[in-house]
């Protein structure tokens, strides 16, 4: 009985699971180069592109992280009129305030 050691499966011509960037997946690719122990160039079996080698990703997250720039930006936006005026409250509001008519007067 013949066993298969991780250390053949990773050999020139073999054939190993990545994830492929043109497939957006984790498909079947071939080791093209190996550097030491390391794969570092593969060709995809499905769609032939020939890239650095990438682990493959395995199931995908239900969960993805939310980038820190996703986290800043709604932090910072800005509050809608309605959302600022809704915050201070009507009573802190300016108490002379009445609505604009253009038959009115008005000074700065």
């Amino acid at each position: 009985m013949d066993f298969i050691f991780e250390d053949d499966m990773d050999e020139v011509g073999s054939d190993i699971e990545a994830y492929c960037p043109k497939c957006k997946a984790d498909t079947a690719h071939t080791v093209i180069t190996k550097y030491e122990d390391e794969v570092r160039r593969v060709q995809c079996s499905t769609c032939g592109d020939v890239h650095a080698y990438r682990k493959p990703r395995g199931e995908v997250e239900d969960e993805t992280p939310e980038p820190a720039a996703a986290k800043k930006r709604a932090a910072a936006k800005k509050p809608s009129w309605q959302e600022a005026i809704d915050k201070i409250g009507v009573n802190k509001a300016n108490h002379n305030a009445r609505p604009y008519t253009i038959r009115d007067h008005y000074h700065e």
